[in-house]
């Protein structure tokens, strides 16, 4: 099991085709992909909490808030991942914490659910697009349960999905609720495994590469002075 440098002092410019990205906002981290668009430049690609998926141009200001990487993955799977960015662009998926493999229609971008799954949230994104174009970044077969996962998604289901100016429905929160205790894939844990040249990457691998995303990230936001 190999990989190239954590976080390799790349620039914006030398990104081609796809990066992967991790940010944190409060006391969340949250996962998406940069892609080159060839009409509007590097963009975001994520999806948030209502399960809405979007699309927009980064802003150079934002350099500060955000680490990323560039997967070394071939160059036309890097192109399909971009490519299917934009084919994904203000469609719904449903935010849920479960997910089993799943993939987007190519080239029309429909969700094509995993089993006993029903959507997806800002890590398991990232999954379903990469595996879209044939690549496997996490071995789900090796995932374990963890406490601190059954926390966050408590925490997720108490005091996020719940309010009022998102307008989730009623059905898919309880569809969440229903769901736990499930596996957790994290976003940190998605980026570290993008990093990898043989995949997919077993969970004791991802969770400790993981942690030194987040530990590169946080050093990144104090060294700057960013408060996310």
């Amino acid at each position: 099991m190999t990989a190239g440098p954590l976080f390799v002092a790349v620039t914006i410019s030398d990104i081609r085709d796809v990066a992967v990205a991790i940010t944190r906002y409060r006391r969340y981290y949250h996962a998406c992909i940069f892609f080159k668009s060839a009409a509007q430049g590097l963009q975001i690609c994520e999806i948030g909490l209502t399960g809405d998926i979007a699309c927009r141009k980064f802003k150079p200001s934002e350099h500060r808030r955000y680490g990323w990487a560039i997967p070394p993955i071939d160059e036309k799977k890097l192109e399909q991942i971009s490519d299917l960015c934009e084919a994904v662009d203000a469609k719904r998926v449903p935010y849920a914490f479960r997910y089993s493999r799943s993939t987007f229609a190519f080239p029309g971008g429909a969700f094509q659910a995993g089993d006993k799954t029903f959507g997806l949230t800002c890590a398991t994104f990232v999954l379903a697009m990469f595996s879209t174009a044939g690549v496997e970044l996490l071995d789900e077969a090796s995932w374990q349960h963890r406490a601190e996962d059954y926390a966050w998604q408590d925490d997720v289901l108490a005091n996020l999905l719940p309010r009022p100016d998102l307008a989730i429905p009623a059905d898919e929160i309880e569809a969440n609720r229903q769901a736990l205790p499930c596996f957790r894939y994290r976003p940190e844990e998605v980026v570290a495994a993008s990093q990898f040249t043989s995949r997919p990457v077993p969970m004791p691998v991802a969770e400790q590469a993981g942690k030194m995303i987040v530990a590169h990230l946080e050093r990144s936001f104090e060294i700057l002075g960013v408060t996310p």
